[in-house]
């Protein structure tokens, strides 16, 4: 496209400064895409844990007679770096800090 075609189709973001972002007009300016970074880090805090990836748990009773509520969880994948019980991360549902070290090793069980 040459210029003055360019110039023709009227290019909602051509201010005048040359920022529509195609090849004529160069590069989407820096407050174009500071924008656009703000926008999309507004809407994956408003989405909240559903973008990290969670399910719900269904609420049961034990053996023992003990009602355990429903709860939310994280899905199930090899790290527990993600998961809400994990220190240093919180449950958004509860704003409860995980308390638990993920790279503690538990005892091996022995059947005799």
């Amino acid at each position: 496209m040459r210029e003055s075609e360019h110039a023709n189709k009227g290019c909602p973001r051509d201010s005048g400064g040359g920022s529509c972002g195609t090849a004529i007009c160069g590069p989407v300016g820096v407050e174009m895409h500071t924008k656009s970074f703000a926008v999309m880090t507004c809407a994956i805090a408003l989405s909240g844990a559903a973008v990290a990836g969670d399910h719900a748990v269904k609420g049961y009773i034990k053996k023992d007679g003990t009602y355990v509520a429903p709860s939310m969880a994280t899905n199930p994948n090899n790290t527990k770096l993600d998961n809400y019980s994990t220190k240093n991360n919180v449950n958004p549902y509860t704003g409860k800090a995980g308390t638990v070290d993920p790279y503690k090793v538990a005892p091996l069980r022995v059947k005799m």
